[in-house]
């Protein structure tokens, strides 16, 4: 399963996932549940082997299902021209040219907003035929987390640290020739601090 969902072999996982595309179909899921149903509840290993297998065929099928939009989607996204904004706002010492052209990117991004949703949509639409009230549960069922439990867990982690991470962003942008200390922080800027340019001299290979 982490070879398949792109753990071990980055982002072209697709000829992987079309090797083993008969792993996850609705009849492998059947027969999954069907030995799960089966196994008697003192061989705790093999029911915990099981589900976990269950519930990575099952993420694997909604996702498939979903593929056509998401093959749209990547389409969309790469027209945005995003990966190469980012990086071009990283190296750009100037915030105004940095911040115009991420809110451009941005802009051109917001056209690919359907497409996300549909594929939600598609996504969710095929765990609730799996038997899942949502995607979300099926991703929980997979993950063994409780996604409420993380989201309050990283709100108050942001709590925290929040305004020490302002402090050190304003702190690294005043390097650049037309900082305004009285600016509202931005996406682009982050995406100069992630850059740590200052450190340049330190690596130069």
């Amino acid at each position: 399963y982490a070879e398949i969902t792109g753990r071990d072999v980055g982002a072209n996982k697709e000829p992987l996932e079309e090797r083993y595309a008969d792993l996850w179909t609705r009849e492998q899921i059947s027969e999954l549940s069907r030995v799960l149903r089966e196994t008697p509840a003192e061989f705790v290993t093999e029911r915990a082997a099981l589900a976990s297998l269950l519930a990575a065929a099952q993420v694997l099928y909604v996702e498939a299902a979903a593929r056509p939009v998401a093959n749209e989607l990547r389409e969309c996204e790469r027209s945005a021209k995003w990966d190469e904004v980012r990086l071009r706002a990283a190296e750009e010492a100037c915030s105004e040219q940095r911040r115009t052209m991420v809110r451009r990117a941005l802009d051109a991004l917001a056209a690919c907003d359907d497409l996300r949703a549909e594929r939600v949509a598609v996504m969710d639409e095929a765990a609730r035929a799996l038997g899942h009230s949502d995607l979300v549960a099926l991703y929980e069922t997979a993950t063994r987390a409780r996604f409420d439990e993380l989201a309050a867990a990283a709100e108050v982690f942001l709590a925290k640290t929040a305004e020490r991470y302002r402090e050190v962003l304003r702190a690294h942008l005043r390097a650049d020739p037309d900082y305004d200390s009285s600016a509202e922080l931005d996406l682009a800027d982050e995406l100069r601090f992630r850059r740590l340019a200052g450190l340049d001299p330190l690596f130069p290979a």
